[in-house]
């Protein structure tokens, strides 16, 4: 597999940009055929969310974030060999003024995304725009030297791990020296600190995690996502998400939790093919829907407590 991987990514940089994803769109409709699995959980996730819509668009649907998938992982791969100029030239953003503001501030921002269009890419954007280094929050990925290729190919772009084992020191250290750190807080991990928030119109188990930093460390919080426009990417920097600060903690974290999804969740819908319906994406209101405890504090309260809901 190791082997694989680094041939993928030599053949992938070596190759001109265009055929690189056509390589990409073959890659992700093979995957689609192959992966049974993944293509069910795919299908069920879009019926759930989707289910008034003919079963052959949902088909298209999924078929699409397949094909999308594997052009990002390519583009992902060709990230070391792309200059700033590269970037530029296949990315288009919107007004970067929310995220501007916010740095001005002084206190850290916290760039809230999802696993939508070639989000690695997003992040390799940022840092090159930001003129300074992007941190990227993420789970350890398994498999070893997959894990070491992606952080490889992060750290050439400017951007560094951190990993949400390492706990929540290294974010808020990022955050109060005015840095930027970017976290994709919308899938379900049903082990981390959270609560149930209506998600693409399904309870889903949503981190405390990213609200309980900005309340911490007083960041601004700008959701941003990456959306493939034909063979280029648009940069949605969406407005910064007014957080509430109250003396009932508990209260001001679960609705600025539910701010920051609702602005995901717009995104999402604009662009449904680009998210990764693959994952298991409401496994949490399915396997313990009546759990109303929030146990540990892993990415959910700096602070170190328990949480009720």
């Amino acid at each position: 597999m190791a082997l694989l991987l680094r041939a993928l990514a030599a053949g992938a940089r070596a190759a001109p940009r265009r055929l690189a994803l056509k390589l990409g769109d073959c890659l992700g409709r093979a995957a689609y055929a192959l992966m049974k699995g993944a293509r069910s959980q795919a299908a069920r996730n879009l019926a759930l969310v989707f289910g008034e819509r003919p079963r052959r668009e949902r088909a298209r649907i999924a078929r699409d974030c397949f094909r999308y998938f594997g052009r990002s992982l390519v583009e992902t791969l060709r990230l070391p060999a792309m200059t700033a100029g590269d970037l530029a030239a296949c990315v288009r953003a919107d007004s970067f003024a929310p995220v501007e503001r916010v740095l001005a501030r002084g206190k850290g921002l916290i760039v809230l995304s999802a696993h939508m269009g070639a989000w690695e890419v997003l992040a390799a954007y940022l840092a090159a725009r930001l003129g300074r280094p992007f941190h990227a929050m993420g789970a350890r990925i398994y498999y070893g030297p997959y894990n070491d290729l992606l952080v490889g190919i992060r750290r050439a772009c400017g951007v560094e791990t951190v990993y949400r084992d390492d706990g929540v020191r290294t974010s808020l250290r990022v955050l109060r020296d005015g840095r930027a750190l970017g976290i994709l807080a919308d899938q379900d991990n049903s082990s981390s600190g959270g609560v149930f928030v209506e998600f693409l119109g399904r309870p889903t188990w949503t981190p405390l995690g990213p609200a309980a930093l900005a309340r911490s460390s007083g960041a601004g919080m700008v959701p941003i996502v990456i959306a493939w426009e034909r063979h280029s990417h648009r940069v949605h920097v969406l407005p910064e998400v007014e957080l509430v600060k109250s003396e009932d903690r508990r209260a001001d974290l679960v609705e600025n939790t539910r701010r920051w999804v609702r602005a995901i969740e717009a995104a999402i819908r604009r662009h449904p093919a680009q998210w990764a319906w693959f994952h298991r994406s409401w496994r949490g209101s399915v396997e313990a829907p009546a759990r109303r405890v929030i146990r540990g504090n892993e990415g959910g309260n700096p602070e170190g407590r328990s949480e009720l809901a």
